[in-house]
């Protein structure tokens, strides 16, 4: 379990060997074995699901640093992914902004929108890559696989309050 802005989530973790290959968080463990089975399949990994407390503490020491330091402080191997040039992406707009999802869906043209939606849906490392900063063009949250509007609405507010410190 994480704690993260007030909410205790469920965490597990694909793992192969001794490599994490993705994570997700949720609040209902039947969803979050489900979001990680997507992940797994959409982007072709072999690896295992996996339920670990040093692992969560580890992570929820890692999303702390994120939100202190402003940045992601793990080191993820992109090329794993199908669609990386939508990961990569994501890590270019800038902590506590946002974009919408028509200016994200240009910047990374080659794909089709639907494309670039399901890549956002199987993304195997929320928060960290982060597509919690994309909205609608009318400004409002779009909805945010797996943890909901609500979530992302919160996570947006907290990233826009550390950034003006």
């Amino acid at each position: 379990m994480i704690n993260l802005l007030r909410y205790n989530l469920l965490s597990a973790y694909l793992i192969k060997g001794d490599k994490i290959l993705a994570y997700s968080l949720n609040f209902d463990r039947s969803s979050l074995i489900r979001q990680l089975e997507k992940i797994r399949d959409f982007h072709g990994l072999e690896a295992e699901i996996v339920f670990n407390e040093r692992l969560d503490e580890y992570f929820e020491e890692k999303l702390k640093g994120f939100f202190k330091y402003k940045r992601n402080l793990l080191d993820i191997d992109l090329s794993l992914y199908r669609y990386s040039e939508v990961y990569r992406e994501l890590l270019r707009i800038p902590f506590g902004e946002v974009i919408t999802y028509s200016d994200f869906y240009r910047r990374v043209g080659k794909y089709s929108f639907f494309e670039v939606i399901r890549a956002l849906t199987r993304n195997p490392f929320i928060i960290f890559i982060p597509c919690h900063r994309l909205v609608r063009k009318d400004g409002k949250i779009g909805g945010y696989t797996p943890l909901g509007k609500v979530f992302k609405e919160r996570i947006i507010e907290f990233e826009r309050e550390i950034k003006e410190k």
